[in-house]
């Protein structure tokens, strides 16, 4: 079943990581499917910027945010694209066969806001999934 996934991109434009912590949850669009996230794509309009802690995408199944990806594309310039791929500082367990969610699972995906003076940080972002 997973040897011909279903690949969809999830986009959220504008999304500010300057103020409070946003979640967005992605729904599982085949049932009995698992899924997999294969990139996190973002690209900054406003510098990323943050005294104590940088702005972060993350992934996970509600429970953990993490679970399944947690990137972080640092002091990120505006105008700049960082993405997140299948690495040890990105998309989290990506050993065969690389499917991570439960079977009908759905994603919960964090921004994580910046934190300390100079907060900032302003960038559209585009996930990848392949639900199989």
């Amino acid at each position: 079943m997973y040897d011909t996934p279903h690949r969809l991109t999830y986009g959220y434009s504008a999304v500010a990581f300057n103020g409070a912590d946003i979640v967005r949850i992605i729904k599982n669009p085949r049932p009995g499917s698992k899924g997999k996230v294969t990139s996190i794509n973002v690209h900054s309009t406003t510098t990323f910027a943050g005294a104590t802690t940088l702005p972060k995408v993350q992934v996970g199944d509600g429970v953990t945010a993490n679970k399944y990806a947690d990137v972080q594309p640092g002091a990120l310039a505006a105008g700049a694209a960082y993405v997140g791929k299948n690495a040890a500082t990105g998309i989290k367990a990506v050993d065969i066969p690389h499917v991570l969610t439960a079977t009908d699972g759905d994603l919960t995906v964090t921004f994580k806001a910046a934190t300390g003076g100079g907060a900032a940080g302003v960038a559209d972002i585009h996930i990848e999934v392949e639900w199989g």
